[in-house]
């Protein structure tokens, strides 16, 4: 920990200084008589769209899973509107991530890719719904508590990315590009307060560390060697998003840095809440707890 935090601390610090030369280093930029240019590779493009379903599919199924345990605590009225509710938030969620796919694959939507986007969010909430149904209630009533943590995790995570990236207003490279003119760049120090412009910082290096909440669900039924495992392969996962956000001129490195950093601390600091609910339950709920992770 102590090296990869003295890897950021060193990271941050030559993205303030030299953010907009590693960005035009790593994009392919050129300028020829004037117009500005990058070069975007299949892999950053990839993943772009991959970090999108993140938060939407992790999110969708936590979801699903609280609502499935907490029906037998509710009136009948009570759990179809719950069930409603749950079913309605699941379903802007894969219309989100479907939304953001289909855009980033074509320059222009038509009718024809609505009604695909329409389509994909009616399959994958229903498909995903139909899996949850259909999970062992044991093991259903085993992962409530990870399902709720991780839940809390991504809103906390959304709501704050979204408001400093509404607030700072900072141009991303690309929009730079676009725009014809490398005028419009400010350091991360610098905000824009409310531009329209949201790279400050990288919700999708940030939304990528709620994925350390996934070993939760399945510690019970995995060994140590392969919890560290799992937690390894979803920081190579994040590094790699992080780095392909770069390369696809979405964000600079001070971004993906910060967005790191910001979103390591929410998942750590749930991470601390839950072993605590865990470990010191109170006399109350110490019963119920018992019946939820038995």
């Amino acid at each position: 920990m102590t090296t990869l935090a003295i890897i950021l601390i060193t990271g941050f610090f030559l993205g303030t200084v030299y953010d907009i030369n590693i960005s035009q280093a790593l994009t392919g930029f050129s300028s020829n008589e004037g117009a500005l240019s990058i070069k975007v590779g299949f892999i950053p493009h990839l993943l772009e769209i991959l970090g999108y379903w993140t938060t939407p599919l992790f999110g969708a199924i936590a979801l699903a899973v609280v609502e499935i345990n907490m029906r037998k605590k509710l009136k009948r009225k009570g759990r179809l509107a719950f069930f409603c509710i749950s079913l309605l938030a699941e379903a802007a969620l894969m219309f989100y991530a479907s939304n953001k796919t289909i855009k980033l694959i074509v320059e222009k939507l038509y009718i024809g890719h609505y009604i695909l986007i329409a389509t994909m969010t009616v399959v994958l909430t229903l498909l995903l719904r139909f899996c949850i149904e259909n999970w062992n209630l044991k093991e259903l009533a085993s992962v409530f508590r990870p399902a709720l943590f991780t839940l809390i995790t991504l809103i906390v995570l959304v709501v704050c990315f979204e408001t400093i990236k509404m607030v700072w207003g900072r141009v991303r490279f690309r929009e730079l590009i676009a725009a014809g003119s490398l005028d419009g760049y400010t350091p991360w120090y610098l905000p824009n307060w409310f531009s329209g412009s949201k790279s400050f910082p990288s919700g999708h290096t940030g939304n990528a560390t709620a994925l350390m909440m996934l070993p939760l669900w399945f510690e019970k039924n995995l060994s140590k060697n392969k919890t560290t495992a799992m937690y390894a392969v979803i920081l190579v996962w994040t590094i790699a998003l992080a780095f392909s956000r770069i390369c696809a001129g979405a964000h600079y490195l001070t971004d993906v840095i910060f967005g790191f950093f910001l979103g390591s601390i929410i998942t750590n600091v749930s991470h601390y809440l839950y072993r605590k609910t865990i470990k010191k339950p109170s006399a109350e709920s110490a019963p119920s707890v018992k019946s939820e992770i038995s």
